[in-house]
């Protein structure tokens, strides 16, 4: 896990999302995993908070309802947050709409029966590839300097 935190104008390049579509959807409530902050400061994005944003780029840019890629990139964060260095991160659909997650189970049949309800199916997020590419934006936003937010 990388130590440096990335202003929301960087966050934005590194996840490949419009800055001001992002706000939009933050103050619509559809990304309501954004890290907080206070008026006149920044937002500061640490790692797992841009794993989570690249993810909720993907998922918008591929017609999946904002709040429902929000629901999932919240998901992401609150398994990253758990174990940061999570490899994949799985996701269990059950039938009541309620959802778990399951980090770095080596036995793919353990939670499919979670709590009493049956998986109907599941998401799998391959955190090392998308850790390795924000890592790539990481390095490439460490070079651009003076740029305000």
């Amino acid at each position: 896990m990388t130590n440096y935190r990335l202003t929301t104008v960087a966050a934005c390049r590194v996840a490949r999302i419009d800055r001001q579509r992002l706000n939009e959807m933050i103050s619509q409530g559809d990304y309501r995993c954004a890290p907080e902050t206070v008026p006149g400061r920044s937002r500061l994005f640490d790692e797992a908070d841009l794993i989570a944003l690249f993810v909720f780029a993907r998922l918008v840019e591929d017609e999946v309802r904002p709040s429902r890629a929000g629901f999932l990139a919240f998901r992401i964060l609150d398994g990253l947050r758990a174990d940061p260095e999570a490899n994949e991160i799985t996701i269990f659909h059950a039938m009541n709409n309620g959802m778990v997650r399951n980090i770095n189970k080596p036995d793919s049949t353990a939670g499919l029966h979670l709590s009493g309800m049956a998986a109907l199916f599941t998401q799998t997020f391959n955190i090392e590839t998308i850790r390795q590419i924000v890592r790539q934006g990481i390095d490439e936003e460490r070079g651009v300097i003076g740029e305000e937010d």
